[in-house]
């Protein structure tokens, strides 16, 4: 058994126990911090003309992740409510670092061809970081109702006198 004789290094000691404390229960908060969070909450709007959309997703990253220690994964994917496993190829998903003055973000490519009807599109990721745990992450992708346009105006020109007896 060691005694220890110096007083001082005894409160050094129990001075520093709190402080080890500190950092420890400050290092156990940032684990149970998410990996990312959804800047702009989970719901986005299918704008297409074509036959791609592009929907961005803006992310803010736990302090010290990155995008490429992250890795995406399409789960699950509901229309309306009702699970189709069909239309989860429709939708292409991949993570972006920040650059080009904007943040980090998701990146959701649609195929509006297979994406065509009119609803909400619920597409469950899972989100896997460095130490492997997943995290569930849900994205609600809204394709609006169609909306019809007036047509152009119709201009008549000239107007000609209507004579039945030309029958």
């Amino acid at each position: 058994m060691m005694r220890l004789e110096s007083p001082g290094l005894i409160i050094r000691v129990c001075l520093l126990l709190p402080v080890l404390a500190l950092f420890g229960s400050a290092s156990a908060a940032m684990q149970a911090e998410p990996l990312l969070s959804l800047t702009f909450g989970p719901s986005y709007d299918l704008q297409a003309d074509g036959d791609r959309c592009t929907v961005r997703a803006p992310v803010t990253f736990r302090q010290g992740v990155k995008a490429g220690d992250l890795t995406l994964t399409k789960s699950d994917l509901e229309f309306n409510q009702v699970h189709n496993k069909d239309l989860l190829d429709a939708f292409k998903v991949e993570m972006q670092d920040a650059g080009g003055g904007q943040g980090p973000a998701i990146l959701i490519t649609a195929d509006m061809t297979k994406v065509t009807h009119q609803g909400t599109y619920t597409l469950r990721l899972t989100v896997t970081g460095k130490d492997g745990k997943p995290l569930p992450l849900e994205l609600k992708l809204v394709r609006p109702a169609a909306k019809l346009r007036a047509p152009i105006p119709l201009i008549i020109e000239q107007v000609q006198p209507f004579i039945l007896g030309d029958i």
